[in-house]
């Protein structure tokens, strides 16, 4: 009898434990998805606009996956503690799947993408079920140029980070990590500021001959991810900190 009943009292204590901390995760992972979800939305209408169509089409599918994960965790109540109508929320998350999915069906069928407009007033008024328009709209506006170069260098850091923890675990996503890697490093291209943010004033030929030669290092890796032969990217790791001494002082980069 005891030893049943420290079996339920353990039981008891996993199973509340998990539900609290449930319940408590859940805002978190639910804010974290929808702003997943944006960032994804957002990289799709820039991929979309340069008629990158296949890496639109990475960006629309880490996009539905967003969707269904914040579907997931929809809380009771907004951050000013008002009730979220949870069912017309669930309701505009299904319909905004819809979109993405047709907008991903075009890519296949015709190798390119319908007018994405309707997404972007789909993801609008998503948001605005937790958001103010006004905060809103600052969120829809484009960015800097300076702002913009920082953003998608920081992109290309964070997509070999990605590709080494997908070779270190053997996952499938290198290949696309690495494509992500050569389009935003395609992006740099017309967005070059004056100086770097350690004051460097920008030598543009310098620029354009370091990106052309790490551009074409990351597509012989890609080529190589794609046969499945071994792929070096510490040494691309390495090009590219040469390649930040452009913008930044050597001693900053780390």
């Amino acid at each position: 009898m005891t030893k049943k009943l420290l079996i339920f009292t353990a039981l008891f204590i996993v199973l509340f434990g998990n539900t609290l901390q449930a319940q408590e995760a859940t805002p978190y992972l639910f804010k974290y998805n929808m702003h997943q979800l944006f960032e994804s939305y957002n990289n799709a209408q820039i991929s979309i606009t340069l008629k990158k169509y296949d890496i639109a089409d990475i960006y629309l599918r880490h996009l539905q996956e967003s969707i269904s994960e914040a579907a997931q965790y929809i809380p009771e109540r907004n951050k000013d503690n008002t009730e979220l109508d949870k069912k017309q929320f669930k309701h505009r998350l299904e319909q905004l799947n819809l979109n993405v999915a047709a907008l991903r069906g075009s890519v296949t069928k015709w190798g390119e993408l319908k007018d994405s407009t309707q997404l972007s007033q789909d993801i609008f008024n998503t948001c605005v079920a937790c958001h103010k328009e006004s905060r809103l709209s600052y969120l829809f506006k484009g960015h800097s140029i300076s702002s913009l170069f920082g953003e998608y260098m920081h992109k290309v850091s964070q997509h070999v980070d990605l590709a080494v923890i997908s070779m270190e675990r053997k996952e499938a996503d290198l290949e696309e990590n690495l494509k992500l890697i050569s389009y935003y490093l395609d992006l740099l291209k017309d967005i070059l500021p004056e100086a770097g943010p350690s004051g460097v004033v920008m030598d543009k030929k310098d620029f354009y001959n370091r990106l052309k030669g790490i551009r074409e290092i990351n597509e012989e890796m890609v080529k190589k991810a794609r046969d499945n032969k071994p792929v070096d990217i510490e040494l691309f790791r390495n090009s590219l900190n040469g390649f930040c001494v452009v913008c930044h002082e050597p001693e900053r980069i780390k």
